[in-house]
């Protein structure tokens, strides 16, 4: 399986490469690098085993990249130490169909990646409020959201986390967007949206949540703990003018 590498020269030590090359069975990985760093980059690849290419740019999106995505097929990719500043990285994954996984290993202590989804039923949106003895973010409103486990893709955690605590199976999605919130832990979080007909199976995660609602956008300011980025989502897609869809 190839994948996309960003971020190469975040890492000093070469035996990171091959644990992560054998615990996700890469057999070829594209290095997207820029000209400043090619000595670097030539010197730890020399002392890997698995197939690679160097891809050279001095900006993201380079049609030379986005040949290889497509020729090659690639769904994944890793970014090494990510930070706020490889937000073009995850917009260039996101957008061009290709998942992000996520390895703890080689990512600085304390940042983690999360997943939330935007459930639609009839034009309206599910958000569901926490328990008021939950350890974090007691009694806030949300919408269906958990941690990305350690080599899962972005989009995998985020359908296991919609079956975890809705009971729900997701056929359709849409990836909205991502964002950072940098505190005591990092996270990045991707959101997604999900237009579902038949909620007959829905079983709320009551371990979890204490109740939920199928709210419109016209009501929203009723919840004051609902995250403003969430909010803003769902009255975008209810006007239809996300910039996303």
């Amino acid at each position: 399986m190839t994948y996309l590498l960003f971020n190469v020269t975040s890492v000093e030590q070469s035996h990171v490469f091959e644990n992560l090359f054998e615990m996700l069975n890469i057999g070829k990985v594209i290095v997207v690098g820029t000209h400043d760093e090619e000595e670097k980059i030539k010197a730890l690849t020399q002392q890997w085993t698995v197939d690679y290419e160097i891809v050279w740019t001095a900006s993201l999106v380079p049609d030379v990249l986005t040949t290889i995505v497509e020729q090659d097929h690639i769904q994944h990719a890793v970014i090494l130490n990510p930070s706020e500043r490889d937000a073009h990285y995850v917009e260039y994954c996101m957008t061009h169909d290709i998942d992000i996984v996520n390895n703890p290993t080689i990512q600085p202590e304390g940042l983690r990646f999360s997943v939330e989804v935007i459930l639609e039923h009839r034009g309206r949106y599910l958000i569901c409020q926490r328990h008021r003895d939950a350890t974090v973010a007691p009694s806030i409103w949300n919408v269906p959201a958990g941690k990305v486990k350690f080599n899962e893709p972005i989009e995998a955690a985020m359908l296991r986390e919609t079956k975890e605590e809705t009971n729900l199976t997701l056929e359709t999605v849409h990836y909205l967007g991502h964002l950072w919130i940098n505190n005591k832990h990092q996270r990045l979080v991707f959101t997604y949206y999900a237009q579902v007909d038949d909620i007959t199976s829905l079983k709320i995660d009551d371990e979890e949540f204490e109740t939920y609602e199928w709210v419109t956008p016209q009501v929203l300011d009723q919840y004051s703990s609902l995250n403003p980025h969430i909010v803003t989502h769902i009255q975008q897609l209810g006007a239809g003018t996300h910039p996303s869809l």
